[in-house]
């Protein structure tokens, strides 16, 4: 039988695999096999193609039929046929035997397979030149597509996209001082992007910026200083700031041409420079340095006298801050050794240096609290002379004011002996320009305790420059709850220093601490001593509500701890230590405080702790 020219071609193009033709099939044949995969059977697909060449193991002269997702797609009799595809889609690949009466008989195999989606080929190694400082143009061929269409070229920098073109060239800025890998890959319309090019090394130079122009005063306090300059030159970045160098360390780093620097020490000499400093962290050379001296701190004008524990910041800090109300410091550096005339201790030449430089005179406290001590140097010659020795040794050393004697819990025997050992060291003192002042217990007629009568007040008042009446401890820690100062009794105290002889020599000493007393105080259930803050936060914790009695003229509250304790704090604040200062001044007397740092700080800011109508310490 004769066949046309389109039968022919139509052969042709089923072998080849390119047309799809579904033949007549027997009944119950089956479209895909059932079996395992047969090993050997294989789909492979070139780059940029619409079909693959799908292979299996056979015999020679066996004819098979190809199935493609159930669908046969060809019959040939050799051992693989060209199957058309989709790139990026999963497949199930079967061929099956055919008798040669036609039945589709023995499965040789399946394969289940994803035709794997071909980005474009790996650019050629790109072309870069230097356009400028931190200009340059990179170049590529046209790497070859795969499956999708090219949509341009992604440039990365050291490992990083930095940006996508359609072209084949481009300009990149890159930041100086930097050494960069730029390379090149292709991407197609779906994404797909192509095995990055070959890597150029690229170095890039960096300008750091000029020298500003020389650092210039615009004013300096005692604390603080202004400054100023003229810009620095660009570099290959932009300026970001300006560091500050103080005698060669940095203070900190400012955007603009000037700057106020603080925290400097009065009176003493300081070099300033600058210097720009770039986005890239390039620092340029330094400026023409100013030397300068910062001004003398505004001096004390002061009237009170105030104790200051050196063991402690808080204390030095309440002096910092308040100063200019303070006339006559005595911190607490020396103390006396048991039993011997030794003085041990030593001075703080931070709260010295710092008290002296605003005018503050310093007379450091020499404290000593032990009865067969002070009896010792009392009445031993060799003893009481070594001690005043020792005493006139540590103020010239250290440039003291003078001295404060802090000597409690003496024998009222050795009464005499103290007012003799007051009157040596007092007159050595004064023949070389010093001073000296001492603490005294509180007393009047009719009230006479064994601590009180260790002092001779009228025997003390002539060789003593101050003489402080220690005009508290009417409560104690051992004692039942109470304001440690009554104000009653604070009058007393008062009234007598101010008919003794000498009278403006005499100072009330007023506590700025309060007082916690557990289960009713007493022996067993001592106080414990608390700063104001103390006070203000067991009041706010517990939401105690102070009541003011007015014949102690002192705060008081009551709560009860999480033991169920009951407690009874006792305190005084602005209001009520203004009360004492009105107490000495209206007696002509001088006033001062145990001891800075424990204190309401509105105390300084009450107007009767301004210098006017005070004699000065």
């Amino acid at each position: 039988m004769s066949r046309s020219p389109l039968h022919w071609a139509l052969i042709v193009a089923l072998v080849a695999g390119l047309v799809t033709v579904i033949p007549a099939q027997p009944a119950g044949s089956a479209a895909v096999c059932a079996r395992a995969e047969a090993d050997g059977m294989q789909f492979k697909r070139k780059r940029g193609l619409r079909y693959g060449r799908l292979t299996w193991p056979g015999r020679r002269g066996t004819t098979y039929r190809v199935f493609r997702n159930g669908v046969v797609v060809g019959q040939t009799r050799r051992r693989s046929m060209p199957v058309r595809v989709k790139a990026g889609r999963r497949y199930a690949f079967s061929v099956k035997v055919v008798r040669t009466s036609g039945v589709v008989a023995n499965c040789v195999g399946n394969l289940r397979q994803r035709v794997v989606w071909y980005p474009p080929a790996r650019t050629r190694k790109p072309v870069v030149r230097k356009t400028g400082e931190l200009n340059v143009r990179i170049r590529w061929r046209r790497a070859r597509r795969g499956d999708g269409r090219l949509a341009g070229y992604r440039i990365f920098r050291n490992g990083r996209v930095q940006r996508q073109v359609r072209g084949r060239a481009a300009r990149v800025r890159l930041a100086s001082g930097a050494t960069y890998r730029m390379q090149v890959a292709a991407v197609d319309t779906r994404g797909k992007v192509g095995a990055p090019s070959a890597a150029v090394v690229v170095q890039i130079g960096h300008q750091p910026p000029g020298t500003p122009g020389a650092v210039t005063v615009g004013g300096a306090t005692d604390t603080e200083v202004a400054l100023g300059w003229a810009p620095a030159p660009r570099g290959s970045a932009p300026i970001a700031g300006y560091r500050i160098y103080r005698d060669g360390a940095v203070v900190r780093q400012v955007t603009g041409h000037s700057a106020t620097v603080g925290n400097l020490a009065p009176a003493t000499g300081y070099t300033f420079t600058v210097a720009a400093v770039d986005t890239r962290g390039y620092l340029g050379p330094t400026a023409p340095a100013v030397q300068l001296k910062t001004a003398l701190p505004p001096p004390s004008d002061g009237r009170i006298h105030a104790f200051l524990l050196a063991s402690t910041g808080a204390s030095f800090a309440a002096l910092q801050r308040s100063y200019r109300r303070i006339g006559m410091l005595y911190p607490t550096y020396f103390n006396c050794r048991f039993n011997t005339s030794t003085i041990t201790g030593k001075d703080d030449p931070l709260v010295t240096g710092w008290a002296k430089l605003r005018g503050i005179p310093v007379m450091p406290r020499f404290n000593c609290q032990h009865r067969d001590t002070l009896h010792h140097i009392l009445t031993n010659p060799t003893a009481r002379e070594a001690s005043i020795a020792g005493v006139l040794s540590l103020v010239r050393q250290h440039g003291y004011d003078g001295i404060n004697l802090d000597f409690e819990s003496g024998s009222e025997h050795d009464r005499d002996a103290l007012t003799a050992y007051v009157r040596i060291l007092g007159g050595r003192l004064r023949k070389e320009g010093k001073k000296l002042s001492l603490e005294v217990s509180a007393k009047w007629d009719g009230f006479s305790t064994s601590r009180n009568r260790f002092y001779d007040y009228a025997g003390l008042a002539p060789h003593a420059d101050h003489v402080f009446v220690m005009n508290w401890g009417y409560h104690w820690s051992s004692s039942t709850p109470g304001s440690p100062d009554d104000l009653p009794y604070v009058k007393r105290a008062a009234d007598y220093a101010a008919s003794m002889p000498f009278k403006r020599r005499f100072v009330i000493g007023s506590p700025l601490y309060g007082m916690d007393w557990p289960a009713g105080g007493g022996p067993a259930n001592r106080a414990t001593a608390l700063h104001h803050s103390e006070v203000m936060a067991l009041m706010a914790r517990y939401g105690a509500r102070p009541r003011l009695d007015p014949t102690a003229y002192s705060w008081h509250f009551k709560y009860t701890d999480e033991r169920g304790v009951g407690h009874d704090v006792w305190f005084n604040d602005r209001t009520t230590v203004a009360a004492r200062m009105q107490v000495a001044k209206d007696r002509g007397l001088g006033f001062g405080v145990w001891r800075l740092g424990q204190e309401d700080p509105g105390v300084w800011d009450v107007p009767l702790a301004a210098p006017t109508g005070w004699p000065r310490p």
